[in-house]
């Protein structure tokens, strides 16, 4: 009897299971891993993610490389009347400005104001230098009275001399999209002549005169313009 049982045992469980061999389970019912096959899996991965890596490494540097190239691929432009000639030396004031407009007799104005507003802003700021070295040399009754009569003096001149400015060069150039015309022009005036004629000014001047030494503020001046050789 005991033989029969285990024979009808037998039967069942191929019918049951097929006739793959039944893997032993292990005890708590755990299916014991497959070592070698895990292994070869995290092997993959990480292939893989390197791959992934060095792919993305590479993009990055190609965008790079495409943005640098792109970058260097670019045209300076020069700025016109941008050469030493046109720029302020030791003889000369000079400006340099622009203006735009679609008609061309407002856009030379434009330019020619913007360029005389240029010029007179240097030579107040050199004559300020000017100003403050002189009187630091000369014993003045009333500084803050002398400053200012001073630097009213260097205003009035620099307005009048600036209406017969020289002009050295002037470009026109027309935008035909936008039916406009921008123009660029340099212009000058003597640095002697314009301390001359302050300097004029300021001895004809009462509340000047009398502590104002031509002399010694041409001294002063030209000491102030001989830096621009430097």
């Amino acid at each position: 009897m005991s033989h029969k049982k285990e024979s009808y045992s037998s039967v069942a469980l191929f019918f049951r299971f097929g006739s793959k061999p039944i893997k032993p389970k292990a005890p708590g019912g755990v299916q014991p891993v497959n070592q070698p096959k895990t292994t070869q899996i995290m092997k993959n991965l990480t292939l893989l993610f390197a791959v992934l890596l060095a792919a993305s490494v590479a993009l990055t540097a190609c965008s790079s490389s495409k943005k640098l190239a792109n970058a260097t691929k670019s045209e300076q432009i020069q700025t016109p009347l941008s050469k030493a000639k046109y720029k302020t030396d030791k003889t000369y004031y000079r400006a340099v400005q622009n203006g735009t407009s679609p008609d061309l007799s407002t856009a030379k104005r434009i330019a020619l104001l913007q360029a005389k507003a240029d010029l007179a802003s240097q030579i107040a700021s050199t004559l300020k230098v000017v100003s403050e070295n002189y009187t630091n040399q000369r014993n003045v009754d009333d500084l803050s009275e002398f400053e200012a009569s001073f630097d009213e003096n260097v205003r009035s001149t620099t307005n009048q001399e600036l209406t017969q400015v020289r002009i050295v060069e002037e470009e026109v150039y027309k935008k035909k999209k936008e039916a406009s015309y921008t123009v660029w022009v340099c212009v000058e005036v003597s640095k002697e002549v314009m301390a001359e004629k302050i300097a004029d000014r300021i001895g004809q001047d009462n509340r000047l005169k009398l502590q104002f030494d031509k002399d010694r503020f041409m001294e002063v001046f030209n000491a102030e313009m001989a830096k621009y050789e430097q």
